[in-house]
């Protein structure tokens, strides 16, 4: 649909990125868009800090509930 993987997975990311922001309401749907974005662009996700710092915020959230 955007042409290339890379830019659909790094829309994936932005997309987990402001889904986390609701903290907690919606950590399902950013946990799926962040999958999603990992295997169509995994070298934009996985190097990236943010990224690292998504899933541990992600985790943290689901450990306290």
């Amino acid at each position: 649909m955007l042409g290339s993987k890379c830019r659909e997975g790094y829309l994936r990311f932005a997309l987990a990125r402001c889904w986390a922001q609701a903290e907690g309401a919606r950590d399902g749907e950013a946990l799926r868009a962040l999958d999603t974005a990992d295997r169509l662009a995994p070298v934009i996700v996985r190097n990236d800090p943010i990224s690292q710092e998504l899933v541990l915020t992600l985790d943290r959230r689901a450990r306290r509930r």
